[in-house]
């Protein structure tokens, strides 16, 4: 008996010395999910039809702005939800997302660049992954990486990234309003 307590004890401080190493790192990571692996992803978003994505901190919606004749993706500077409608298509075990009322036809889906996240044609859509987080839902590229947005200004230009550093940067979590 005397050897299972040791055992759980030392199961359970080595637990919470790797909790204390990750908490102590310099860089932020988006936070695993503790959702139910149960969960599908259509279960959180609507296929195939127009809603509006807000994120869920500033209550900011999605928005495009032309930009060296490409449209980028950011957040509006509007605070009270989305103005523009995204459309999310499934495409394998993820999703495409499509904007409504991009400026150029036939350049409306999302594909994440080294340069952020612009419109460009189905055939170079980034597929996404959806999961639901207790801070919203959280996109996914196929590199693992997040959307994230400055803090510094009013544009909140969205890009893709594993790790953010310091505090200039956070990443960004969504709610789906029809």
């Amino acid at each position: 008996m005397l050897s299972v307590r040791r055992t759980v004890v030392a199961a359970a401080l080595a637990c919470l010395s790797a909790l204390a190493i990750t908490a102590s790192g310099a860089n932020a990571q988006a936070p695993v999910d503790s959702a139910p692996a149960a969960v599908r992803a259509d279960d959180l978003v609507p296929v195939d039809t127009p809603v509006r994505l807000v994120d869920t901190l500033e209550n900011r919606g999605i928005n495009v702005a032309a930009h060296l004749n490409w449209d980028y993706v950011y957040l509006s500077k509007k605070t009270n939800g989305g103005d523009r409608q995204t459309i999310f298509h499934r495409e394998g075990d993820g999703y495409t997302i499509q904007e409504v009322e991009p400026h150029w036809d036939g350049y409306d889906y999302w594909q994440s660049t080294g340069d952020g996240v612009l419109l460009n044609k189905k055939s170079k859509a980034t597929v996404f992954t959806v999961k639901n987080t207790d801070r919203g839902l959280q996109l996914t590229a196929p590199s693992g990486s997040h959307p994230t947005c400055t803090t510094e200004n009013a544009d909140r230009w969205l890009h893709f990234y594993q790790t953010i550093s310091g505090t200039s940067n956070r990443f960004v979590y969504f709610r789906i309003e029809k």
